[in-house]
């Protein structure tokens, strides 16, 4: 029967429109019910899971473009530096532009135009010192001090840099979740190597005399390493006149109760610990979420028309709709504590499961029993994350962040031009004038590198949380904790790749330039 309301759009507003149904209609006449959101959940989890990153990648891109902008505008106010103090010196007063276009504005006509010819004085002289006293060549030298005779060009350098690497160490990190989310171990089913239920119906209970005809043959087989009995409930009904339900909660709740030693069977915790004892509970991050509750929490189970106190003592890592484990001293009492739907078995070490399932069948000699091997169990959540969108994010955040050094450098040999001259008239080879060109992008490529590395752990720690919330799956450790420390110092490096890809252009065009056309270009 199909129902619909006046106000449904939370799980409170459903629950109270059920409750209404209930009292309409003859006592018991209700059994079960699955709610719209519960669909709507699911659909809206798988289709906007990708969001999150595409987001933390459109934030890079888009400070990269502001920096770029800047970067743009900036130069070109410094470039005609010398025509604005002209322009002031005729009479003009007013000039149009954000920070760079502001600063040439309230510069006197004399400042405007000695700063277009050279940095301030006293700018990063001694960087140039300290840098001179390295037993390294004079080139080598003059390009590492380069940088601090403008600190302003050079931080926004650094800047543009920073965000091409927290690209990149951002989306290798992301690749690694999603790669550690598909081996992640799960809980019960997901642990075991082999499992055995009844033949026919699904989920249908063992009688006793099938029990002890299978932990007899369980015993036997060698190959056995552990077993434990269960009993799996779907949708909370376990027959007819038996269930098991969660007040309040308005999706179809899985229920798994083990009838021995399951410590084996737990696959990720996120929170908290296995359960060990009656009265304990363990349950996966979507429950939590629709019933408001949390590790410590008392929860109170309705069993067969018995109230069940219990405390949640573990968040466990098991996608999908709300998932509850248990032992079956918890519903002492209740049909729940004695019907048992499976067995699930772990393998001693060196047995093959193949091998193992054939002499398992063989020993109990009833088609009554199915014997199968591991499950292939398709988890959603990070698995659903379209890599190959990450890969091309990445690529253009990447290009921009090297077109961004490209265009800095350009700036930066425009506005050292003067310089350039010099050291060319001096001596300076091709192969020198190429190495310090690019020495003037390493030191704000180098900071760009320490600040980048720990802003894209951050930012790769909120993405993966916003999309645990998106998909309902909570976030174990593992999938955070995905780098490593020589992994981190081989991602930074690529700061000097997009330094170096960024000033190659700028390099050879001053090593290839003649002394008199550039001092001309001056």
């Amino acid at each position: 029967m199909l129902y619909t309301f006046g106000s449904a759009a939370t799980a409170v507003e459903m629950d109270a429109d059920l409750k209404a149904i209930e009292a309409a209609l003859p006592e018991g006449a209700v059994v079960s019910s699955v709610s719209w959101l519960l669909t709507s959940d699911q659909l809206g989890g798988v289709q906007g899971i990708n969001t999150p990153f595409v987001l933390a990648f459109a934030l890079l891109a888009m400070v990269l473009a502001g920096l770029i902008t800047a970067a743009v505008v900036s130069g070109v106010v410094v470039a005609g530096y010398r025509r604005i103090g002209v322009l002031k010196s005729m009479g003009f007063t007013v000039l149009a532009g954000l920070v760079p276009a502001v600063r040439a504005g309230r510069l006197s006509a004399t400042a405007a135009i000695v700063a277009g010819q050279a940095p301030a004085a006293g700018a990063g002289q001694h960087a140039q010192r300290v840098f001179a006293g390295l037993p390294a060549p004079r080139p080598v030298t003059l390009g590492l001090a380069a940088p601090f005779s403008r600190p302003g060009r050079s931080a926004l350098t650094g800047a543009v840099v920073c965000s091409g690497v927290a690209a990149v160490v951002l989306a290798a990190g992301l690749s690694s979740s999603v790669t550690t989310f598909t081996h992640l171990p799960l809980t019960g089913e997901g642990q075991a190597q082999v499992t055995l239920a009844a033949t026919g119906a699904s989920l249908a209970p063992f009688s006793s005399r099938q029990r002890a005809e299978l932990t007899s043959a369980l015993a036997a087989l060698p190959g056995t390493e552990h077993a434990v009995a269960g009993l799996t409930i779907m949708g909370g009904l376990l027959d007819a006149s038996s269930a098991l339900s969660v007040p309040g909660l308005q999706f179809p709740l899985l229920t798994r109760v083990y009838d021995g030693a399951s410590g084996w069977l737990q696959g990720t915790l996120i929170a908290g610990t296995w359960y060990h004892g009656a009265g304990q509970v363990d349950v996966n991050h979507e429950f939590l979420t629709q019933t408001g509750l949390a590790v410590g929490d008392e929860l109170t189970l309705s069993a067969d028309g018995h109230l069940v106190r219990t405390t949640i003592v573990g968040e466990i890592f098991e996608p999908g709709p709300p998932e509850l484990f248990a032992g079956s001293a918890t519903f002492a009492g209740t049909p729940l504590a004695t019907t048992i739907t499976q067995y699930d078995i772990r393998l001693r070490p060196g047995t093959d499961p193949a091998t193992y399932m054939t002499a398992l069948t063989r020993k109990l000699r009833s088609s009554a029993y199915a014997v199968t091997g591991p499950l292939t169990i398709q988890a959603d959540g990070l698995r659903n994350i379209d890599t190959s969108l990450i890969g091309l994010l990445t690529i253009l955040v990447a290009a921009l962040a090297a077109l961004g050094v490209l265009n800095a450098m350009i700036m930066v040999a425009r506005e050292r031009v003067h310089d350039l001259g010099v050291v060319k008239a001096i001596g300076m080879t091709p192969r020198q004038t190429v190495s310090m060109v690019l020495l003037w992008a390493v030191v704000p490529s180098a900071v760009a590198a320490v600040i980048a590395v720990p802003a894209a752990l951050v930012l790769h720690d909120l993405t993966i949380h916003a999309i645990g919330t998106q998909t309902g799956t909570g976030v174990p450790a593992p999938l955070v904790e995905v780098y490593r420390a020589g992994g981190l110092a081989l991602l930074a490096l690529t700061s000097l790749g997009l330094a170096v890809l960024g000033s190659l252009g700028p390099a050879v065009w001053a090593a290839v330039s003649r002394t008199t056309a550039v001092l001309r270009t001056e």
